[in-house]
C-alpha cells in the first residue's frame, strides 16, 4: 500500500527486511506468501528477487526520511499480522526495527493498530466477493 513510496534502493532494502521477517515466522503462511507476491508488484518487480542477505543495521540507513520509515513499519507489520499469529520472533525483530529507526513504542502500537485494522477491512472485502448461496 505504501511501497510506492519508497525509491529503488529503499524497496531493495525492503525486501531484506521482509525476507528477515519471514525467515523468522516459524510459520510461513499462504497469506504471507501472498502478501509479500502483492508487494513485489507494488514495488513494479514482475516476480520475486533474489534478495541477499543483510545486517540489519545495515539496511535501516537506506530509510533516510519518516515517510519511508513508517512506510516500512506499517508493511511490515501487515506482513507480521498476515497469517494472524504475530510470533515472539517477528515481534522482537519489528522491536529490532522501530529501535533502529528511533520510533516510540507506543507509536509502533499505534501502527501496529492501524495495520490490524487494515487487514480485518481487507478480508471483510474479500467477503464481498465470496459466492452467496442463490447467486
Amino acid at each position: 500500500m505504501f511501497l510506492t513510496l519508497l525509491t529503488e534502493k529503499q524497496k531493495v532494502a525492503f525486501l531484506a527486511l521482509a525476507k528477515r521477517l519471514i525467515e523468522s515466522d516459524t510459520h510461513l503462511s499462504l497469506e504471507g506468501q501472498n502478501l509479500m507476491e502483492l508487494m513485489n508488484r507494488e514495488m513494479g518487480f514482475p516476480r520475486e528477487r533474489d534478495i541477499q542477505p543483510r545486517e540489519i543495521t545495515e539496511v535501516l540507513h537506506e530509510f533516510d526520511s519518516r515517510k519511508a520509515r513508517v512506510a516500512v513499519l506499517l508493511e511490515l507489520l501487515g506482513l507480521a499480522h498476515s497469517d494472524g499469529d504475530y510470533g515472539k520472533e517477528e515481534k522482537h525483530l519489528i522491536e529490532e526495527i522501530a529501535a533502529g529507526f528511533e520510533t516510540s513504542k507506543e507509536e509502533v502500537l499505534a501502527m501496529e493498530n492501524w495495520a490490524l485494522r487494515q487487514l480485518a477491512l481487507a478480508y471483510e472485502a474479500t467477503q464481498f466477493f465470496s459466492e452467496k448461496e442463490g447467486n
